[in-house]
């Protein structure tokens, strides 16, 4: 049923505005986790991330179902995903159905909204080959990647396609029109996080020149002008979300114009930060909402410590919930989840509303990601990081004498009206072994314990910025190497390491 451009519109901002408390990504490897067995069924599919999300604040499901000429749904564009034993893509294709088609249709049938995310530039092929000679399009168009095996750029994968080359914007509107126009889905997310190298210079480590940053906002037009002609023609309109970078500058020197696309209307939902984080929640919110953009920060896991989920402190629940309230009280109008796929986990239930997050234990960091690496590599960021970046893959030294102030946000406070709700509320500080103690102060409290904890009065918690001032009164340099927060209602807290390194393992 197609509908007038007015109507359109308002339908539009209806949709837009819909309850989003958490978008869950699921990147599709469900997939190709299925036990081996004759017909896998659509229900044993939706057991592994769907169906256990049922009821939960998950109100949104983007589901990956293409990388870059790979896809998860019966294509025409590029090659269905093949390269597990497990897979189950082509055999629920010959059912008549595929994981898009059985994602859309759950999820519309118990009123979750759900969008196909595309991976623009994702370069895990690089370093399997078995997925590049699958990849026709790659291989067809060695003289649209970015590089070869033998000759790899200086910053990214080497199968990284060329967005200056016509061929590679056309198979990425290609794909767009294909999921818009074959399944009945609600938007598309256009992830340019994995991985953030799109033209022969960001790979050269030069930055992005107008004629390679106009031809990817050309292409953003293109993609907007088609869904919304695909949207008024089936009477429901389709949102357009991206994932960048949160920096304007660092965007634009990659080739990402994100303010000129919200200023020309051209995306919808805004997606900041994965990899890196490079400013507060709030520079992202007042980016979005002036040009009336709904913003969800992305809740990235923690590679602080090494790979996925490395430290169990950072990837517990405790800690999600604590950097969900701080996107919240930022003003955010949402969460987004990526890389986090166990459906079983409390968050869920949690993370979606700040009101139940504020009567719940929480972690909060100096710096939950620290300052961050993109894998494969990437353009230089750290020039453009303005918040803390204090953890133990990166220490705050400390000379002789010396003395600095730590910013912690806090997403809540505490007042003598609710005195007898008040949690225990600790400051963990750690520091390398010897020396002389380096007694911390707490928005002007000296504290009182050590020497690596110490007690807060939550009456001294404020909302929004704190401040952890340390002196180092020895004679040798010493290095802080993380300082975290713990708001403890339960009085189990940390007591059991054991759930900690269970959750970390299930993730």
């Amino acid at each position: 049923m197609t509908i007038a451009s007015d109507a359109y519109e308002s339908r539009k901002q209806i949709q837009l505005s819909r309850r989003r408390r958490i978008i869950f990504n699921n990147d599709g490897g469900d997939a190709v986790k299925l036990p081996e067995k004759t017909l896998p069924s659509p229900e044993d599919f939706l057991q592994i991330r769907t169906t256990p999300l049922t009821g939960t604040h998950v109100d949104t499901v983007s589901y990956c179902s293409g990388i870059f000429g790979s896809c998860r749904h019966n294509t025409q564009v590029g090659h269905v995903f093949r390269h597990y034993e497990s897979n189950v893509v082509e055999d629920l294709i010959e059912r008549g159905t595929d994981p898009l088609n059985v994602m859309v249709h759950y999820c519309h049938d118990h009123g979750i909204e759900v969008f196909c995310s595309m991976r623009m530039n994702d370069t895990h092929d690089a370093s399997r080959p078995e997925r590049f000679r699958a990849n026709r399009f790659k291989v067809e168009h060695p003289d649209c990647l970015l590089g070869t095996e033998k000759k790899r750029p200086k910053r990214g994968g080497w199968s990284a396609v060329n967005y200056l080359c016509e061929p590679v914007r056309d198979r990425a509107l290609r794909f767009v029109e294909e999921v818009c126009r074959g399944y009945d889905i609600d938007g598309i997310e256009l992830d340019f996080f994995r991985h953030p190298v799109f033209f022969k210079s960001t790979s050269r480590g030069f930055p992005a020149g107008d004629e390679e940053r106009a031809c990817m906002t050309d292409l953003m037009r293109k993609i907007q002008t088609l869904i919304r002609e695909i949207g008024m023609t089936r009477g429901r309109p389709l949102l357009v979300a991206v994932r960048t970078p949160d920096d304007v500058a660092y965007c634009n020197t990659i080739g990402l114009e994100i303010e000129r696309w919200m200023a020309e209307g051209l995306i919808d939902i805004f997606i900041p930060s994965a990899y890196i984080r490079l400013n507060s929640w709030e520079y992202s919110v007042r980016l979005a909402h002036q040009y009336g953009v709904k913003v969800y920060p992305g809740l990235s896991e923690s590679r602080v410590g090494g790979g996925h989920h490395a430290d169990p402190l950072r990837s517990s629940d405790e800690c999600y919930r604590a950097r969900a309230l701080n996107a919240w009280d930022a003003g955010a109008d949402g969460v987004y989840v990526f890389n986090l796929f166990d459906p079983h986990r409390r968050i869920w239930s949690e993370m979606g509303e700040p009101e139940v997050l504020q009567r719940l234990d929480k972690l909060y960091f100096a710096s939950v990601r620290g300052v961050g690496r993109v894998a494969g590599g990437a353009y230089p960021h750290r020039h453009f990081i303005s918040i803390p970046t204090l953890n133990p893959d990166a220490p705050l030294s400390l000379k002789a004498n010396e003395r600095t102030a730590i910013r912690l946000r806090m997403g809540e406070e505490f007042t003598k009206h609710t005195l007898a709700d008040h949690p225990e509320i600790k400051l963990h500080f750690k520091t390398n072994p010897g020396g002389t103690e380096l007694k911390p102060v707490f928005n002007g409290r000296v504290l009182q314990g050590g020497p690596a904890e110490y007690d807060i009065d939550p009456l001294s918690v404020r909302k929004g910025g704190n401040i952890v001032e340390v002196c180092n009164p020895s004679g040798n340099d010493r290095d802080v190497t993380d300082v975290m927060i713990s708001v403890d209602f339960t009085g189990k807290l940390l007591s059991n390491r054991s759930y900690l390194e269970r959750t970390r393992k299930n993730m």
